[in-house]
């Protein structure tokens, strides 16, 4: 393995600008040919980027596009860039990154070390390589979460949560899906930084998790680490030194978070920490809950202008502190980490937008998801986690967000056929992927889709201990179980295709991810490829497959004993 490790010294040789940065900046020049993954899950709807065109510029104000020092953009991000040529770029610190005229510019947030490494010719090189030396694998999440779609009770409650809806959310679900981990999302607790259930909405908590449970559920709770301003919890937390302390000697720092002005626990202050800690403890041993899904700890919740307990911390990794609680209890999910690659933990998708191109973005982001180091993820909610598209089917309150009309009217006007279609779309998106959760629920939809979904369901149970086995070897091996073509099959010009994946290494899916089409292209790498439809195909190829609306392409590689996968 060759190694060109750069610092101030190599900045200077390789024409970085040193003098005029607070930091060194590494520049890198692109090979010829050469594609780049990485940074942030994000931007996996946007790369690969190469020499052929700038990435991704410069806005308005002039500060980079990309840039994990100030902000994750709602998902799991890493100081790691990938390239197809075997090269991979690694900073223990947060950078931004762009690529102007041929040249990766890469700006820690304090002076590092970047690491600028050889390690093969192929992208499946350079990962293994990284994967290795700095986020080795450390086991699988539960595998419940892979044997049976999850339940999120977001979309169709939203900020009316209760103890009778989820009790007949749950039991109504049972005609589509079998019981599996089962998510309470927020207002169930009596408000940010009391951790304890509504009594109004929840009388008997205990209660209702038995019944769950009698079911086949396994609970879990929405939390973040916020705390409101006008309560006795603040002024208790403020006492003992776990909340992030602002400029001055004595203030609080204070961030505008979703429902109004909070404060938000300093994980970094083992008081702070502890705290939060507790609160999870007396929820899991007072009512049986399992696990948590951990949301709001992004970077731009932590000002960069606070100070932690830990001195200088950065914001990424205050973030990563509080996200450290997932590692705790044994059911977690996440929706932001950072330099956290590698964990056994369960990470999702931020809310999508009900469109076919946030639809389709899913793949590419959950492809860059693992070759990040967060290969356990899952792509939002069936249809999108924005509550607002959904408000004019489930005929109750309305949505409660600014732009919640808009959404309305564009629902509305496409009509109940067009959401059932995009509904079973999304969901044959999510299928064969590692893991499904459902919100918003499918009974709202004409009866035509109801059944659609079931088949899908089945489809997925059918393959569950085959995608249960990829997990297992994840959490051995690293090696994500969503692969992009070009990570299996170097060299063969796949770089770009990020509109189907593979599932380990024996199953090819190709969803329908473009509105209004019944056929699309699917490209089918070397070997013999056994179609969903009985036609074997003989790779490398490029078909064109039919795509009616009860149909999921996907193709096992021949010769393959599902039964036998992973013994």
């Amino acid at each position: 393995m060759r190694r060109v490790r750069s610092i101030l010294a190599l900045c200077v040789a390789w024409g970085g600008a040193v003098c005029a940065q607070p930091v060194p900046t590494t520049r890198i020049p692109l090979l010829p040919g050469e594609y780049w993954w990485g940074g942030a899950t994000y931007a996996g709807r946007e790369q690969p980027f190469s020499a052929a065109a700038d990435y991704p510029g410069r806005k308005k104000d002039g500060s980079l596009k990309w840039d994990m020092r100030f902000w994750n953009y709602h998902s799991q991000i890493a100081p790691l860039l990938l390239s197809s040529k075997g090269r991979y770029v690694w900073c223990e610190e947060p950078f931004g990154f762009e690529q102007k005229d041929g040249v990766l510019t890469i700006l820690p947030e304090k002076p590092a070390e970047v690491e600028v490494v050889t390690a093969g010719q192929t992208l499946r090189d350079a990962f293994r390589a990284a994967s290795a030396k700095h986020f080795p694998p450390q086991g699988t999440p539960d595998l419940d979460f892979f044997r049976r779609p999850i339940l999120n009770t977001w979309v169709e409650h939203n900020y009316w949560q209760s103890e009778s809806n989820t009790v007949s959310y749950a039991k109504k679900f049972l005609e589509f899906v079998p019981a599996g981990i089962f998510m309470i999302d927020c207002t169930w607790q009596r408000n940010f930084g009391n951790w304890e259930f509504d009594p109004g909405r929840y009388p008997d908590p205990k209660r209702m998790v038995k019944t769950m449970n009698d079911m086949g559920y396994r609970m879990m709770l929405w939390m973040a680490p916020m705390v409101s301003t006008d309560g006795m919890t603040y002024c208790r937390l403020r006492g003992m030194d776990a909340l992030l302390h602002g400029r001055g000697l004595h203030d609080i720092a204070e961030v505008n978070y979703w429902a109004g002005k909070n404060t938000v626990v300093d994980c970094t202050s083992p008081a702070g920490y502890g705290w939060l800690k507790g609160c999870l403890e007396n929820l899991m041993n007072e009512y049986g809950i399992e696990g948590f899904f951990f949301d709001a700890g992004d970077v731009k919740n932590y000002p960069k202008d606070a100070r932690p307990h830990r001195k200088g911390a950065t914001s990424c990794e205050q973030a990563a502190a509080f996200h450290s609680l997932g590692d705790t209890v044994p059911l977690q999910q996440h929706r932001a980490s950072w330099k956290s690659g590698g964990k056994a933990r369960m990470c999702t998708l931020f809310d999508r937008d009900a469109t076919y191109q946030e639809m389709k973005d899913s793949i590419g982001e959950m492809l860059n998801a693992g070759l990040l180091g967060y290969p356990f993820i899952n792509a939002d909610m069936v249809g999108g986690g924005e509550v607002s598209y959904f408000a004019p089917y489930l005929g109750s309150k309305p949505a409660y967000f600014e732009y919640s009309k808009e959404h309305q009217e564009y629902f509305a006007k496409k009509g109940p056929d067009w959401l059932g279609t995009f509904y079973v779309r999304f969901l044959q998106m999510e299928c064969l992927s590692p893991m499904i959760q459902f919100s918003f629920a499918p009974w709202h939809l004409p009866p035509r889709y109801q059944q659609l979904v079931k088949e899908m369901v089945a489809l997925r149970q059918k393959w569950a201990p085959y995608i249960v086995d990829c997990a297992k070897a994840c959490g051995r091996t690293g090696e994500p179980m969503m692969r992009s073509l070009e990570y299996a099959y170097p060299g063969q010009g796949h770089e770009t295709v990020s509109d189907q994946f593979l599932m380990g290494e024996n199953l090819l899916v190709a969803p329908q991810v473009y509105e209004g089409e019944t056929s699309r292209k699917v490209v089918i790498p070397p070997g013999t490829w056994t179609a969903d439809d009985g036609q074997v195909y003989e790779g490398p190829k490029t078909i064109v497959v039919e795509t009616p609306l009860a149909r999921l392409p996907h193709f096992v590689r021949n010769g393959i004993d599902l039964k036998k996968e992973g013994k």
